[in-house]
């Protein structure tokens, strides 16, 4: 079955930037491929890793690594501080 929302067409390249244009014409929009423009794909990292340090499901898995991580270590550290006082 056909569907009723037209499919982005490509559009003429007149500026500076190689990037394919598209033009979406139920949004009436025209954008760009975003890893073609540096611009655009260094925003695209910038809001990733902004978006990434907000998000509180990453911060408590980053926390529950961490902490994982850390309890090894914390009790070895206080296995070799009780021997250091026996000595």
């Amino acid at each position: 079955m056909p569907s009723n929302q037209p499919s982005p067409t490509p559009a003429s390249n007149q500026g500076s930037e190689p990037s394919p244009w598209r033009y979406k014409a139920m949004l009436q929009l025209v954008s760009h491929d975003t890893h073609a423009c540096t611009m655009c794909s260094a925003w695209q990292t910038h809001y990733t890793k902004s978006t990434m340090d907000d998000e509180p499901t990453l911060i408590e898995a980053e926390n529950q690594c961490r902490d994982v991580i850390h309890s090894d270590l914390i009790a070895e550290n206080l296995s070799v501080h009780q021997q250091l006082q026996s000595l």
